[in-house]
């Protein structure tokens, strides 16, 4: 044993080092003279008691810290220092170091939570100081490896997250074996801690399994999780990841709902991709696809555009004055105007247009139009009418090349991006206005106007032309046109000047062919194939263009038609036309059924309703353009409101039933249940079938009966079925119809349509079923549904209280087979009970009655629901009796609840029962403490993957016609 005096002086230097460490090499000094002078065994005994005491403490503090760190130095500071000419030769460990590691691994399992929090955290600093060449014994780290694999299993998160930290120095990242690699992986997935989950990504090796385990967390509930996930991918270059994957990062994390998430991704995510691009932004256009992903590319370059610069120029802003700033500003926008390839007259050539291009010219032109900055604005943006003579020229040059499909689809994207452009201009130029309108009305009736781009124009119309009947009549003239064509294609002879023109051209490309073949054989000869073969495609570019000089050119001349044309009714015609109608209707301004319209939905929607029809795309369109007129026409809406139920019940398209759901919903929202004579109470029509049914017989009187007939009259035999159809769309097996059914129902209780607690029965149910981890846009729908539920609607709590039972029931008494049997009926419980808990509802009442309501089903001899589910429940409930009557019930209800379960034998749930009778004896004390107070909004068979929508009340309650316009 060491003399006192030197104990003492031990102590007295771990005594001095907590409070800072900047005395901490003096300390170490004086340390390791007592290290020299004693023997090893006491100084090791003595160490260890002192560094003993900071292992108890489980808080952060910086005491603590300090000692700790300054132990760790110490210890690693009397290792042997590595030979950099021998680094893969092992250094045998100092013997004190080794004690120290002993020490550690043998208290590792302690049952004091403090004591194997603060050994994981130790070892971790040990190895950390050890260096980035450090090396250890193969038995040691085994044995390291052993007890940090028990300590990430350990029952406290805090433990769980310190075992990762020290497990990370014995990765092997490309080992597809490695121990630590795959257990880190388990809990990366599996670990209900958010802090373990992102400690994880924070220390995980990176390669190509852990850089798929990343991204899926980019998913995860919690936002500090996600955060590290995105910081994870951003340290890997973006060529290890597809192009889906960089799509599908960038759209979720730019739209993320919490704002640390979106600021991580627009200010580390993306401009580390830039960077790898070397600050070229057509090129990380490419890398995004930006021509399948132009939402995403488009929300990428406003982040690049409005943050990065706005980052550089406040960075700069406290340095150097208002003049630099500004002539920084200047100078980074200089270099963005710098990569658009325009020429002198403001244009892009057409020969260097590309997918990328555009949509950069696009953008880069909205975000200087929006920064006010005209100056830099006009640099890149010619005038109104140029600007339409650029795109017809871009569309004779459509007209005048083959293309294959692949090409046609970039012409089409590039058309529709310059549409997209024209919405920049103020339309103050009347010249230009009209050569616009003459430019849209043109481009309608073209061959390669797709349903984008008609959508783009049409909407757009209405701006160019504000009046409605202008404009209406217009677009019909147009539809008219298409169907049956006023005007025929005639071809012209070539003229005897085009002819020397297209001759003289045809010479010069002879000669410039000549030059590129002696370009060939000259590479050819110096061995150089690469540029051989680049001057080979160019080669077989010229004389491609050569052959199509030669041939006999015929201009096309739109001319009057001599003969009456046949209607068009093909299904490519009536697509287009279906399109431009549904456009023009979306348009606010249209708000009674004129004249024309009506033609128009006689003649062009009505008639291809029909369900033999053989075009799905087509009976979509037609019932989503008379679904719009119902919106603005009461008596329309309630002639054909249920033949739209006919569509789903008959049709075999999946999207024909999507689109005559949405119009099923937008047209309940906005007229309501009554306006069809349905009643909205589903409940009462339950309760009333209880006296008996009456089945209607069949007669022969009836077989004169029109089938075909397009009004079908809500009779009160459709009443009583109309809300169980809709409420059995929440079960289709079709991910999207399902969807469709959960936010319209969702909506229709919002806006206090209808008032259902079976139909809260049924969403309850849903939102804890399985299936809805599969579907994201379900999830967040649910999600957000109930927390608008209990916030805007008065009833609310009270349908919840009805609905708690009937939910119990229903998942207790499925089938064996049904995946409703992977759903905890307690959980769902707890959900119910935080949904309706004082915090929210500001009153007892709801619990009071829930009180009631589980003592008697505890009671009742044949009780559907299971005793341990009531019986736990019973301690999650905020229960304020008032009156001494009712809290006698209460107790002697308590009473026989306790009798009953002695008598069954299940004493195990007593201690709920005596829980919860201090509770009512006590009002106010909370003995159960659930983990979120306002409720459990997250996904509850979900809570590792699923994103939580926060949609404000505004999104959720939007008018019910705009709802429809915008499907």
């Amino acid at each position: 044993m060491p003399v006192g005096r030197d104990a003492e002086k031990i102590s007295e230097v771990f005594a001095a080092v907590q409070y800072n460490r900047t005395g901490h090499p003096n300390f170490m000094k004086k340390l390791k003279k007592y290290y020299d002078k004693m023997d090893l065994d006491d100084f090791v005994s003595e160490f260890i008691s002192n560094l003993q005491i900071p292992l108890t403490y489980i808080e952060k503090h910086a005491h603590v810290e300090n000692t700790l760190q300054f132990a760790a130095k110490f210890i690693i500071g009397l290792q042997p220092p590595i030979n950099d000419e021998n680094e893969d030769e092992y250094e045998e460990m100092c013997p004190f170091l080794q004690s120290i590691f002993e020490f550690l691994l043998s208290h590792h399992g302690s049952k004091e939570v403090a004591i194997r929090y603060r050994v994981c955290y130790f070892l971790n600093m040990l190895l950390d100081t050890m260096g980035e060449n450090a090396s250890i014994d193969d038995d040691l780290c085994n044995r390291i490896l052993q007890n940090m694999m028990e300590r990430i299993l350990d029952k406290s998160p805090k433990v769980r997250a310190q075992a990762a930290i020290a497990l990370y120095r014995l990765q092997e990242p490309t080992n597809k074996n490695c121990p630590v690699i795959n257990v880190y992986l388990f809990h990366l997935a599996k670990d209900p801690s958010a802090e373990v989950r992102r400690v994880i990504l924070a220390k995980m090796a990176k390669n190509k399994t852990t850089l798929y385990a990343a991204i899926k967390r980019t998913m995860d509930v919690n936002d500090s999780v996600r955060k590290m996930a995105y910081l994870f991918i951003s340290r890997i270059t973006v060529k290890s990841l597809t192009i889906s994957q960089r799509e599908k990062l960038l759209n979720n994390g730019l739209q993320d709902t919490s704002e640390i998430i979106r600021k991580c991704v627009r200010e580390i995510l993306i401009p580390s991709w830039l960077r790898y691009y070397d600050k070229n932004y057509l090129n990380l256009l490419k890398a995004i696809d930006a021509e399948h992903a132009a939402d995403t590319a488009i929300l990428a370059l406003d982040c690049l555009f409005k943050y990065g610069i706005n980052f550089f120029i406040n960075s700069y802003k406290f340095i150097n004055g208002k003049i630099k700033i500004i002539f920084f500003r200047n100078a980074e926008i200089g270099t963005l105007i710098e990569q658009l390839p325009i020429d002198d007259t403001k244009f892009v050539p057409i020969d260097k247009i590309s997918s990328e291009v555009v949509l950069y010219w696009r953008c880069l032109a909205e975000f200087l139009k929006k920064e006010n900055l005209t100056d830099e604005f006009e640099r890149i943006m010619p005038e109104l009418s140029p600007f339409c003579a650029y795109i017809k020229t871009y569309m004779k040059s459509i007209d005048d090349k083959q293309s294959n499909t692949y090409e046609v689809i970039t012409q089409q994207f590039i058309l529709l991006q310059l549409f997209e452009m024209v919405k920049i201009y103020d339309l103050a130029d009347e010249m230009g206005r009209r050569t616009l309108r003459e430019l849209i009305l043109e481009t309608l009736q073209t061959n390669y106007c797709t349903e984008k781009i008609t959508e783009c124009i049409v909407q757009y119309f209405e701006t160019v032309v504000p009046d409605v009947n202008s404009r209406v009549s217009s677009l019909v003239e147009v539809i008219s046109e298409i169907r049956m064509p006023t005007k025929i294609n005639v071809m012209v002879p070539m003229s005897e000047d085009e002819r020397h023109e297209r001759k003289m051209k045809r010479a010069k490309l002879g000669m410039q062919l000549l030059e590129m073949e002696d370009k060939e054989y000259s590479a050819i000869q110096e061995k150089n194939y690469a540029l051989a073969q680049e001057i080979c495609q160019n080669i077989k570019v010229l004389r491609e263009e050569i052959e199509n000089l030669s041939k006999e050119a015929e201009v096309v001349d739109l001319q009057p038609s001599q003969n009456v044309c046949e209607e068009k009714s093909d299904p490519e015609t009536m697509v287009h036309c279906l399109t431009i109608m549904y456009s023009m209707m979306q348009s606010k301004t249209i708000t009674s059924l004129s004249p024309t319209l009506r033609t128009l939905m006689d003649s062009i929607a009505l008639p291809f309703m029909a369900i033999q029809h053989n075009n799905e795309y087509v009976i979509r369109l037609a019932l989503k353009c008379v679904g719009l007129c119902s919106l603005i026409d009461k008596e329309l809406a309630k002639k054909y409101f249920m033949l739209y139920f006919v569509y789903i019940s008959e049709s075999n398209s999946e999207e024909v039933w999507v689109a005559a759901a949405e119009v099923i919903f937008d047209l309940l929202l906005k007229y309501g249940f009554e306006h069809f004579n349905i009643a909205a109470q589903e409940e009462e029509d339950s309760t009333t079938s209880k006296k008996g049914k009456a089945v209607r017989l069949f007669s022969e009187q009836e077989e004169d009966i029109n089938v075909n007939d397009k009004e079908i009259s809500c009779d009160n035999g459709n009443v009583n079925n109309v809300l169980k159809a809709l409420m059995a769309l929440l079960d289709s097996q079709l991910k999207k119809l399902q969807s469709v059914a959960t936010e319209g129902l969702c909506k229709l209780i919002l806006h206090k349509r209808i008032s259902s607690h079976s139909l809260i029965t049924q969403l309850l149910i849903l939102w804890h079923n399985p299936i809805a981890k599969e579907n994201t846009f379900l999830s967040q729908c649910l999600c957000t549904f109930f927390k608008l539920y209990i916030e805007k609607v008065p009833e609310s709590q009270s349908i919840l209280e009805e609905a708690y039972l009937p939910t119990l029931k229903s998942l207790v008494n499925a089938p064996d087979l049904s995946i409703l049997q992977e759903i905890d009926p307690l959980r769902v419980s707890e959900v119910i009970i935080n949904l309706t808990c004082y915090g929210i509802s500001n009153t007892y009442s709801i619990h009071n009655q829930l009180t009631y309501t589980i003592l008697c089903e505890i009671l009742k001899i044949d009780s559907e629901v299971p005793i341990d589910i009531l019986v736990k429940s019973l301690k999650m409930l905020d229960v304020h009796l008032d009156g001494e009557n009712l809290k006698n019930d209460v107790l002697k209800a308590l009473d026989d609840v306790e009798e009953k379960l002695d008598n069954s034998g299940e004493k195990r749930l007593l201690k709920y029962i005596y829980e919860f009778r201090n509770k009512v004896n006590t009002p106010g004390v909370n003995v159960h403490e659930t983990s979120d107070n306002s409720g459990n909004l997250s996904n509850p068979e979900n809570a590792e993957v699923v994103e939580i929508a926060d949609e404000n009340m505004d999104q959720q309650e939007e008018k019910s016609d705009e709802s429809m316009k915008e499907a």
